[in-house]
């Protein structure tokens, strides 16, 4: 009998998730269209986009790491072959997609044209650009060879991938899995400040830096942790969680990290992993914890995390529609174009979501020894 694997409040996170990325990139995108003074009052973006990012990191190696350690446990191994192709049957297809229109139909529509941006500028070294997309590394491609409209925030899924590259092999070879994550998140914070300090003295230090900046390893890391407490049932495991379910301990957390995300707070050291640290907290607990002390639990958060994929895929898009359609019909409330910004980007993913993605998502069923998501519950 196959395993279930059903984490409530996981969808609702996706989505939350996205929904801070794509709120940071609305003040961002309106100034680079030169929108900014067309609206009445000034663009405020409440919370720091970078966070939703590193939420994904922290929940994607939460996730991730917990499936694995399942299938190890119920199989007695990993099978990295199906692994991969359950990723690749998940990711593959949108972030291909998403490649195409950024360099062959977005730059032939006027009205997605941004400032500075234009087609020949988009194709110079294009077919370098290319080659770096398709093997996943499209951070190098932003910060070597120009941001690319519509495809530059795709260096987050270019950093999952290379995750994944190592991920599944570490859990299957490694018999002292909390070390690994430990020394993991350890090892990169050391790297990351070491290469840092000497960036400015070395061009080939400076390159590695940038390299290694947009790998935040670290924070799926931190994730992976909170799923070897949950997955791990032994005397200091239980003691642990008791403390980490602990009605106080969540609502500390919880001010702490709102009253951050709302300040836009930036730690000068460490900011990703504290980040990471708090967010991955509130994975932990809204997934597993029978008590929290709130629950983001509902059919519309549930289905909007469901497409949250394409919500940060297509939300530049969906940005770029609402500025120019405010234009168009001179509204100037901003919270009209936030809010418009949010239901184009609805629109597209679960277009997306109903007639592309789920023909891919429905085969991995073939290639998984565990039953995940909705059909778990």
């Amino acid at each position: 009998m196959m395993q279930k694997v059903y984490f409530k409040n996981l969808h609702s996170l996706r989505f939350l998730a996205a929904l801070i990325v794509l709120l940071g990139h609305v003040e961002q995108l309106t100034e680079v269209l030169g929108a900014t003074g067309k609206f009445s009052t000034p663009l405020y973006t409440p919370v720091n986009g970078e966070a939703g990012v590193i939420l994904f990191f922290a929940l994607s190696g939460f996730l991730i790491t917990y499936l694995l350690m399942s299938e190890q446990q119920l199989t007695g191994t990993v099978g990295i072959k199906n692994f991969y192709i359950r990723r690749a049957l998940r990711i593959w297809p949108l972030y291909f997609l998403t490649i195409v229109l950024a360099f062959f139909v977005y730059p032939f529509i006027p009205a997605m044209h941004m400032e500075g941006y234009h087609r020949a500028l988009v194709w110079h070294q294009l077919p370098l650009k290319l080659f770096f997309y398709c093997i996943f590394m499209p951070n190098i491609v932003m910060d070597f060879l120009g941001l690319i409209p519509y495809a530059s925030h795709t260096w987050t899924i270019g950093a999952e991938e290379q995750f994944y590259f190592i991920w599944p092999w570490l859990i299957k070879k490694l018999k002292n899995k909390i070390s690994v994550f430990i020394g993991v998140v350890v090892l990169y914070v050391v790297i990351y400040y070491l290469f840092s300090y000497f960036q400015s003295h070395d061009k080939y230090t400076h390159v590695f830096f940038l390299v290694w900046g947009r790998y935040p390893i670290s924070c799926m890391a931190i994730g992976a942790v909170y799923a070897y407490m949950l997955f791990t049932n032994n005397d200091h495991t239980t003691r642990l969680k008791k403390i980490l379910f602990a009605p106080w301990l969540q609502w500390g957390v919880l001010v702490i990290t709102v009253f951050l995300l709302g300040t836009k707070y930036y730690f000068p050291y460490f900011n990703n992993e504290i980040y990471a640290f708090l967010l991955g907290y509130q994975v932990f607990n809204l997934s597993a914890n029978n008590r929290p002390v709130f629950s983001l639990e509902n059919r519309v958060m549930n289905y909007l995390g469901k497409i949250s994929y394409g919500l940060y895929i297509y939300h530049p898009v969906a940005i770029v529609c609402a500025v120019r359609l405010c234009i168009k019909l001179q509204w100037s409330s901003v919270v009209v174009l936030y809010a418009l910004s949010l239901v184009i980007a609805v629109i597209l993913s679960a277009v997306s979501y109903h007639f592309f993605e789920r023909f891919f998502i429905r085969k991995k069923a073939a290639y998984s020894v565990l039953i995940t998501g909705d059909d778990a519950r």
